[in-house]
């Protein structure tokens, strides 16, 4: 063979080898339709809650001081030595219980005086009465002249007089009389007791209060801008404890310029005392017994709020408008008990992405 032929067979075996094996490598690299439809259909770990009810409400925060329900003031109306203290402060009493017991000498005296005069006084009257009805009549047929009937009239007359003056000294000597003996108007707690037995005292003189705080108002001021959207009636909240706004002053503050603002919880238990400050929250929108989702679980596009939910292994998105929201828990529309809220794991879903539930 010739040498130029030799070489011409050379490259032609070396061609030939070239193309076996760049068809052999493209085929061995080659990424079929197959392979992509197994990476795109990779399952995304996520984290569901269903849909919880409860209840809500979007929030206006006060700062606010606890009065009692009712206030009374233990004041004496008479002037007398204190022969009595009956409690302490802080003490618990019941309507009609005595707190404090003034010297009754003195009024004891005064009251069997006027009670004894107004016995004389309505014997007299009565006595007086029957003689001027029978006058009345003997004059009427003419058997006693003008001055004889005049005169029983002037005696009976008198004796009317008697009789109301007497009622009025007795009315007020036994109002002193009961006065000797102060009393709670209501079941309360006595607190700013004042005055030791011995002491004498003056009329006026305040022995202390009584608080009924089985229910407190909270007062606290509110700005123009927030009292417009609370009403009577609107739920408020301290400490887990629930309550109701029951007054609104829409006169504002000459200092401060914001409106006064009342609320009113139950206290039973004592829980809130007088004079002391309580931070909570009032409901302008409140909704009870409704459907609840986590915070966490709310996205956002430039379309507004959205969830994800399961549909049957895959990602669903669903679009949502929040209604009230709180620090844990939102209420939104568009929700049932039955659905899966995806809770983590959601800001790489897309709609239609394949998932898998991961236990908690």
């Amino acid at each position: 063979m010739k040498k130029g032929n030799a070489k011409l067979v050379f490259a032609g075996v070396v061609i030939v080898i070239l193309v076996v094996l760049g068809v052999f490598l493209s085929k061995k690299n080659k990424i079929t339709k197959k392979d992509i439809n197994v990476i795109e259909e990779k399952k995304i770990n996520v984290n569901v809650k269903m849909p919880e009810r409860g209840n809500i409400g979007n929030e206006v925060v006060f700062n606010g001081e606890v009065k009692a329900m009712q206030e009374y003031i233990l004041s004496s109306r008479i002037g007398e030595k204190i022969k009595s203290f009956y409690v302490e402060n802080g003490q618990n009493v019941k309507k009609g219980d005595i707190i404090v017991e003034l010297d009754e000498v003195n009024y004891t005296q005064q009251f069997r005086k006027a009670e004894a005069s107004l016995k004389s006084a309505q014997t007299n009257y009565n006595i007086s009465k029957k003689d001027y009805d029978r006058s009345a009549i003997l004059y009427e047929k003419k058997v006693i002249n003008d001055k004889a009937f005049d005169s029983v009239k002037n005696s009976f007359q008198r004796a009317q007089e008697s009789l109301i003056q007497s009622e009025a000294q007795y009315e007020m000597s036994k109002r002193d009389f009961e006065s000797l003996k102060i009393k709670a108007p209501y079941d309360g707690i006595v607190v700013d007791r004042n005055g030791n037995p011995g002491q004498l005292i003056s009329p006026g003189f305040v022995f202390g209060r009584v608080l009924n705080i089985d229910k407190i108002d909270v007062e606290t001021y509110i700005s123009a801008e927030q009292v417009n959207s609370i009403k009577i009636g609107s739920k408020a909240e301290i400490k887990g404890l629930l309550g109701e706004v029951s007054a609104i002053n829409r006169a504002a503050d000459k200092n401060s310029r914001n409106f006064l603002v009342k609320i009113r919880f139950d206290n039973k238990d004592y829980r809130f005392i007088e004079g002391s400050f309580a931070q909570g929250f009032i409901y302008i929108d409140y909704y009870e017994n409704v459907l609840l989702i986590p915070n966490n679980a709310l996205l956002y596009d430039a379309n507004g709020y959205f969830i994800f939910v399961n549909n049957n292994g895959k990602a669903k998105k669903i679009d949502v408008k929040i209604k009230a929201k709180d620090k844990e828990k939102v209420y939104v529309t568009d929700m049932n008990e039955n659905l899966e809220i995806i809770v983590s794991g959601q800001s790489i879903l897309k709609e239609n992405s394949l998932i898998n539930i991961s236990e908690e």
